[in-house]
């Protein structure tokens, strides 16, 4: 899978990225799929940046997330439901300052760029309201000329495509699409 960056003729070629949509309710499994996703592509030579963001679960309740830059595997806390001081809150959730500046490293354009493969875990309501992942989000739809790989959840994803003009190649649902499939895609979409 290495050389995924887009043949002569694709739309990624012309410093756009070909975009893909990994969505499902929250508890469905996106973020597992995902991680076993990056698993396959990077066994097949492709090179992946961007962000994960798995739950922290305590006594079987949801209490948080951590942030995992995918290219490095560094992990911090990304946000908590008892978070103090935080930089931004989203439902019960305090974001972590550390946290939300390792995403945002990840997501620079000038580290993922060369990578075949961005993924962003995920596109929720901060982003709509421009915090989040969202400052990082603009230049790589502008400017990355590889795949991109968004995580949004169904109750909003077509506010997240309308507001950043987003026309995805393909939609993915993990209770629908099986990793090797989606890894498939993926690989496929590069020899178009």
């Amino acid at each position: 899978m290495s050389g995924l960056l887009a043949d002569p003729g694709s739309s990624a070629t012309r410093n756009h990225p070909r975009v893909y949509i990994l969505t499902g309710p929250q508890g469905s499994g996106k973020t597992t799929l995902l991680k076993e996703l990056l698993v396959q592509l990077r066994q097949h030579g492709c090179a992946v940046a961007g962000i994960r963001a798995p739950v922290v679960m305590k006594d079987g309740t949801r209490i948080g997330y951590d942030i995992v830059d995918v290219h490095t595997g560094v992990t911090l806390p990304l946000c908590r439901i008892d978070q103090r001081n935080p930089v931004a809150s989203a439902g019960p959730f305090g974001f972590d300052l550390e946290g939300i500046r390792l995403g945002t490293a990840a997501l620079l354009l000038e580290a993922a760029g060369r990578c075949d493969l961005v993924v962003v875990d995920e596109i929720g309501p901060l982003e709509l309201n421009g915090g989040g992942w969202a400052p990082a989000l603009r230049p790589l739809l502008e400017s990355y000329a590889g795949r991109l790989l968004l995580v949004v959840r169904p109750d909003i994803l077509g506010k997240v495509l309308e507001q950043w003009n987003i026309r995805p190649v393909a939609t993915w649902d993990p209770a629908l699409h099986a990793v090797d499939h989606i890894a498939e895609q993926l690989w496929s979409s590069s020899r178009d």
